[in-house]
């Protein structure tokens, strides 16, 4: 198996909701290994950039930033009933297909079954831990635990399943490129994962704070990301196909993306062969748009189209994934062409 899908296998099934990130933040740190140097925020934000590559004065070269949000959805215990059950919240919305799914909780590392009503025209989430009253439950699952999807990888030959492609698709696409460490003229390429995405609440103000101390403002960020796609018996008509490329994103509610930096995105896909669809975010979009306008440099987006985002089995296409991989390292070979 090829090391990008050993990482995603990896990524995918290690813990980590919103405000919980330990673990996947030292499962990427030790898959990067020692010749990294590592920076954290408060609030878990971790950058990451080859040793030795960071250069000063005229010697500094410009700096590729790569970004993706390392949390998955979670869960927070609410109520305690008198019957044992636990009514649970959601750190993000979910679709209607998560119930009668495990639910595993740090720490103690219990699990719980999902179980959804529909009360008074809204959704309500409980979870079932064989508990016979509140007290019980509450010593299976405290007030500070928090939740996310029991889930393992599978994969075929033609897709992958498993939980939090969102985003651990993009963290795995970042950190295999950053192994390879493509020796490119005057560029030095920083990963960033950023943390609490799925809350809407994102700490990014702190991120920009560290990166200015450490001299690692970027000159142009790619965000990488799984966004909805199909087509599906419920969506016919997705915003992205999967099975039909790496999605080049000219916009989404939030930013548009400069128009030099559009055509270099096209110009280098077609150049290099990567299958691509264009994709414009009417309706959504995540941290792109804070980010690029906090961190005051252009930005652009780069998708894996997904199935069932938000559920407990999301599917990429292999297909997708692997055009992703070549059009990252298609844009480092020829960034330095790019005129900021």
């Amino acid at each position: 198996m090829k090391r990008q899908y050993l990482l995603l296998k990896a990524f995918a099934e290690a813990f980590g909701p919103s405000a919980a990130e330990d673990e996947i933040t030292a499962v990427i740190k030790s898959s990067l290994g020692k010749k990294f140097n590592f920076e954290t925020t408060p609030h878990g934000n971790l950058i990451a950039w080859k040793k030795g590559k960071k250069g000063k004065g005229s010697k500094k070269p410009r700096i590729l930033m790569l970004q993706a949000h390392l949390d998955e959805l979670g869960f927070r215990p609410f109520r305690y009933l008198s019957d044992g059950f636990i009514q649970v919240s959601p750190l993000s919305p979910l679709p209607d297909t998560v119930a009668n799914h495990s639910i595993r909780f740090r720490p103690g590392d219990k699990e719980g079954l999902l179980i959804v009503t529909t009360e008074q025209g809204q959704k309500r989430y409980y979870l079932d831990v064989g508990a016979r009253n509140a007290k019980e439950a509450e010593r299976e699952i405290p007030y500070h635990a928090v939740g996310a999807y029991s889930s393992v990888f599978g994969y075929s030959d033609s897709e992958f399943s498993c939980k939090s492609f969102d985003d651990r698709a993009g963290c795995a696409l970042i950190a295999d490129l950053l192994i390879d460490t493509l020796d490119v003229e005057n560029t030095l390429v920083v990963g960033v994962f950023t943390s609490r995405e799925e809350t809407g609440s994102w700490p990014i103000p702190e991120l920009v704070k560290k990166l200015e101390k450490i001299d690692l403002t970027p000159d142009l960020m790619i965000n990488l990301e799984v966004c909805p796609g199909g087509p599906t018996p419920r969506n016919p008509k997705p915003i992205a196909f999967v099975g039909k490329g790496v999605g080049l994103v000219h916009m989404d509610k939030f930013y548009a993306a400069p128009t030099d930096v559009c055509k270099f995105m096209v110009n280098t896909a077609e150049k290099s062969g990567v299958p691509f669809q264009h994709v414009a975010m009417r309706d959504g979009g995540g941290e792109l748009g804070t980010l690029a306008f906090e961190l005051g440099v252009k930005s652009y987006g780069l998708i894996v189209p997904g199935r069932y985002m938000h559920s407990p089995n999301s599917v990429i296409s292999r297909y997708d994934f692997d055009a992703a991989h070549d059009m990252l390292h298609a844009v480092i070979r020829n960034f330095p062409k790019l005129k900021l």
